[in-house]
């Protein structure tokens, strides 16, 4: 717990150092007056349609159990699967592999065996982040670098994937590396998990889980900018512009896209979104990641807290 609550202190102290930035960037008093003439109901539906991301991507967390054939109760399903959000400020939300020790620790699960349901979530998710993203550029004309760049990626990664020599070569040379040779003869039982998570039916289903549930966080962005008076902005271009930050935060492996997702969406923000000054696009931007990442790391300490007061460390 030591180790976990310094990573999120230093995040937090980099939102904090990223917000004061932001806020002398957009000029103090003018995010201050964007602020205060908020309707701040329309954070709380962001925060309404954040929850149902969650709600979706804990039904694709259980199918992935089944699938693993990992056979635990709901309820402390769920509390797993809540915990793993307080590591979402980790780079490419891998520290999310916590889900995988909490399962050994109360279910005796080898994390050789759960720690690919890690994996296929992130692969799944950033499938889902794509095609939003790449909708947007067919429709906008923009951004295709990033996308065609991150769609390459991606493509060679589910090759890997699908191929047992492939992956159990890039494996085995991973467990040569000085501190994690113990994990070599684990190799091929995670594999063998990996293998079954992305086969084509649990890969279609689980990414047109993460597809609903990316596009209710979409849903949500764009109530934030129509809480600054933005009725006039396209939902699809709201979309475009959350998938593209958040795959550009991905890309930047930087603990939670901090920053890279801030200035991106801000940049874009000022470029398209209907009466958006720098306040304006700033005090979104802030909001936004409020309503989903800090949320989401809130919900996980609660989480987890839940569960250490049940059961000790």
């Amino acid at each position: 717990m030591k180790p976990l609550t310094r990573r999120l202190l230093i995040a937090l102290a980099l939102f904090v150092a990223a917000f004061a930035g932001f806020s002398i960037y957009a000029d103090v008093s003018k995010l201050s007056a964007r602020m205060s003439h908020y309707a701040w109901w329309t954070f709380a539906v962001a925060l309404g349609l954040t929850s149902l991301n969650y709600a979706v991507r804990f039904v694709r967390w259980q199918e992935f159990l089944r699938v693993a054939k990992i056979d635990i109760g709901v309820r402390d399903s769920g509390s797993i699967f809540l915990s793993g959000f307080v590591m979402s400020i980790t780079p490419g939300k891998v520290g999310e592999v916590l889900k995988s020790f909490l399962l050994r620790e109360r279910h005796q699960v080898p994390v050789a065996r759960s720690a690919p349901i890690v994996v296929a979530e992130r692969v799944t998710d950033l499938v889902a982040v794509l095609l939003i993203a790449a909708a947007g550029v067919g429709a906008y004309h923009y951004g295709a670098p990033l996308v065609i760049a991150s769609t390459s990626v991606v493509l060679i990664g589910l090759g890997v994937l699908m191929s047992r020599r492939a992956s159990l070569w890039l494996l085995h040379g991973v467990a040569r590396i000085p501190g994690l040779s113990k994990l070599a003869h684990k190799v091929e039982e995670f594999y063998d998990s990996l293998a079954e998570l992305v086969k084509p039916g649990p890969l279609l289903k689980g990414t047109a889980l993460s597809l609903l549930a990316w596009a209710c966080e979409c849903i949500g962005f764009w109530f934030i900018l129509v809480g600054f008076g933005a009725t006039g902005t396209p939902r699809a271009w709201a979309a475009f512009i959350y998938a593209t930050t958040t795959l550009a935060g991905a890309v930047s492996f930087l603990p939670g896209g901090l920053l890279a997702t801030e200035l991106s969406m801000t940049a874009l923000l000022m470029r398209g979104a209907t009466g958006f000054d720098k306040a304006t696009a700033v005090a979104a931007t802030i909001l936004c990641r409020l309503a989903t990442l800090w949320f989401g790391v809130l919900v996980g300490l609660v989480a987890l807290g839940l569960r250490r007061r049940r059961r000790p460390a």
